[in-house]
């Protein structure tokens, strides 16, 4: 955790991680509904989709969410990994979220949405 934590401090995120799939929201009602049933561990037929094509086989998947993790492992048999390790690497790609994504999602419509989805998640 220490080494992840200094390198995440000591330069660009890039370095450490690369996006590998991306899939927007198409809406805030789209988004809440992926975080509620996140924060619930189960896996939408979106999340499905998109992790069968983005996660090979034999690979292992950080999630910061243990019940998902758990959805996850149940639904589509991958490995997921959450730790201490996880969680500091997790906050380094909030941190850092507009260099690794670039140009894939707008800045001004993405913190727009990041507001109102935590708006509409602590009703």
């Amino acid at each position: 955790v220490v080494a992840v934590a200094a390198a995440v401090a000591a330069g660009p995120m890039s370095s450490l991680v690369a996006l590998k799939g991306f899939a927007g929201f198409g809406d805030t009602t789209e988004a809440l509904a992926a975080a509620t049933a996140t924060l619930e561990g189960k896996v939408s037929k979106t999340l499905k989709k998109f992790l069968k094509k983005s996660v090979g086989e034999g690979d292992s998947l950080m999630v910061s969410e243990p019940k998902l993790a758990a959805g996850i492992k149940d639904k589509l048999g991958l490995q997921c990994v959450f730790d201490a390790s996880v969680m500091e690497i997790m906050r380094g790609i909030r941190a850092n979220l507009e260099q690794l994504v670039g140009d894939k999602a707008a800045p001004d419509a993405s913190k727009a949405m990041v507001l109102g989805l935590a708006h509409s998640l602590s009703r």
